[in-house]
């Protein structure tokens, strides 16, 4: 959308150089799911627009991401995994943990070094 705040450039610019993690875990919940938890809406980013908005730029970065492992293979950007944060908690908790084993275990075979945030553009 137009609006500078919660633009795909405005998201990027805050970590252009920050170290690059090594995986994203996107917490993924319908908004009518997310509406019947406890507390929903109380907070200024749980509005039904907002949370539009950041769904979007979240599957654009994801996007970013997988192009740039083929466009910017040296930019060495992170595995994203999805995870159906609609189950109950204990599957989610078992998912996360199963993903976390299995980057550091990755990590620490291939001793991959750091890389940062988007460093093909500008600072």
């Amino acid at each position: 959308d137009g609006t500078p705040l919660l633009s795909l450039g405005w998201c990027q610019r805050a970590d252009v150089g920050l170290p690059a993690p090594d995986v994203v875990i996107f917490l993924d919940i319908s908004q009518e799911d997310a509406a019947k938890r406890g507390g929903f809406g109380e907070e200024r980013y749980e509005k039904r627009d907002m949370q539009i908005r950041v769904r979007q730029r979240f599957a654009e970065l994801q996007a970013l991401d997988e192009d740039a492992s083929t466009n910017h293979p040296a930019s060495s950007p992170p595995a994203w995994h999805i995870v159906n944060a609609a189950q109950s908690i204990e599957d989610v908790q078992k998912e996360i943990n199963a993903i976390v084993e299995s980057t550091i275990a990755a990590v620490q075979k291939d001793k991959k070094p750091l890389s940062e945030m988007w460093p093909y553009l500008e600072k």
